[in-house]
C-alpha cells in the first residue's frame, strides 16, 4: 500500500519477483577472492530493453502476445480487470526499459563497476525506499554496494517513488504469479 512496502516485496529473494532494482551476489571484479553485492537494472520479462523499445514489426507482435499473457494469466488468478492489468503492467515495463542501459554498456567494465556504502545510496538515488528494500533482501548490515548501470539506477529510484502504489501491485502480482507459476495449482 506504500512505496517502502512496495520496495520492502521487490527485495524479498524469496517471492522470485522482478523488480526493477535488484541486488546480486557476484565475485569482486576488482578482488576476485572475495563477493560483493550488486545493485542492478531488472524489472523487466522480455529478454531485453529493445524488445519495448523498437517499433519494427516483430516487437510489435512480441509485445502483442506478452500483453496477452500477461492478460491471461491475470484472468486464471482472478484479478480484476485483466485487459487494463495487461495494458499497466507493458506501460509500466516499457517505462523500465527506457531507463535500462543497451547491452553494449553494459558490458563495459569500468562503467559497471561504482562502489556505493549502504549511507551514501538514498543520496545517490533519491527516492527509492532503500532501507526497506534491502531489509526486505536481508541486506541491511551489508557495508558496501557495487551499483552496476550508475545513471539507470538513479532513474529507476525517481520511477519506483513516481509511479501509485496501486500500479506496483498489479506488476509484483503478474511477476510473482510467474516467478512462481511451477509451484501453483
Amino acid at each position: 500500500t506504500t512505496h517502502a512496502k512496495i520496495a520492502h516485496l521487490m527485495g524479498r529473494a524469496d517471492l522470485r519477483l522482478k523488480a526493477p532494482i535488484q541486488f546480486d551476489t557476484y565475485p569482486d571484479w576488482k578482488n576476485p577472492d572475495r563477493y560483493m553485492v550488486t545493485v542492478s537494472q531488472g524489472g523487466l520479462s522480455l529478454p531485453d530493453r529493445d524488445y519495448y523499445l523498437k517499433e519494427d514489426a516483430v516487437y510489435k507482435e512480441i509485445r502483442a502476445k506478452y500483453a496477452a499473457h500477461i492478460e491471461r494469466l491475470m484472468r486464471l488468478a482472478g484479478q480484476p480487470d485483466p485487459a487494463q492489468a495487461a495494458k499497466s503492467i507493458l506501460d509500466l515495463e516499457t517505462q523500465i526499459a527506457q531507463a535500462h542501459w543497451p547491452r553494449a554498456k553494459r558490458r563495459e567494465r569500468d562503467l559497471a563497476y561504482n562502489p556505493h556504502s549502504r549511507e551514501q545510496l538514498p543520496a545517490f538515488a533519491p527516492g527509492f525506499a532503500w532501507s526497506a528494500a534491502l531489509e526486505g533482501a536481508e541486506l541491511q548490515s551489508q557495508p558496501v554496494f557495487v551499483v552496476r548501470e550508475s545513471d539507470a539506477i538513479q532513474k529507476l529510484a525517481a520511477l519506483v517513488q513516481k509511479v501509485p502504489a496501486k500500479r506496483w501491485q498489479a506488476y509484483l502480482t503478474y511477476h510473482y504469479l510467474v516467478g512462481n507459476a511451477d509451484v501453483l495449482p
